[in-house]
């Protein structure tokens, strides 16, 4: 299990570290608008390629939309969304 979250604003639990999961630092905002989406797009789409994972679980909106679009790209993945 991995963490991709924008780490400036939510605190990782260090049990999740110790128990070795990686953390990826996505710069993801929450305007639709903002550009920084774009290059959080990219970012995911390198995390997802190699290695590659099979299921995704996602929170809040604009990055749970970046997700799966991203996710359609990808063959044999499962996303869900849990809306808060």
């Amino acid at each position: 299990m991995d963490i991709a979250c924008n780490s400036e604003s939510e605190d990782i639990n260090p049990i999740l570290i110790k128990r070795g999961c990686k953390e990826f630092n996505i710069k993801f905002k929450r305007s639709p608008i903002k550009k920084e989406n774009y290059e959080a797009y990219k970012e995911l789409k390198k995390i997802l390629i190699n290695p590659k994972y099979d299921l995704v679980h996602t929170h809040t909106q604009i990055a749970s939309a970046i997700t799966r679009l991203e996710c359609n790209n990808v063959k044999n993945i499962e996303v869900f969304y849990t809306a808060h």
